[in-house]
């Protein structure tokens, strides 16, 4: 789940902060609860679509990469 949380982060970032000028921490708040209340208001549940054998397999090359062996 905490990878969830990351990209729910990220996407509050991405599509509301990143860009944006800020003269207060009152504005910026209003600015990210503006966006949370119409995120919410179509939201859909984060899927993981990435099966265990993948992940796996991923950090496998990395550690190849990295080390030159297999961990």
């Amino acid at each position: 789940w905490i990878n969830q949380v990351e990209r729910w982060f990220g996407i509050i970032t991405q599509k509301a902060i990143r860009h944006g000028s800020f003269r207060n921490v009152g504005e910026l708040t209003r600015k990210i609860n503006s966006f949370v209340e119409h995120y919410n208001a179509q939201a859909r549940p984060f899927m993981w679509v990435a099966t265990a054998e993948s992940i796996l397999a991923k950090i496998q090359c990395l550690c190849k990469a990295i080390s030159g062996i297999l961990h």
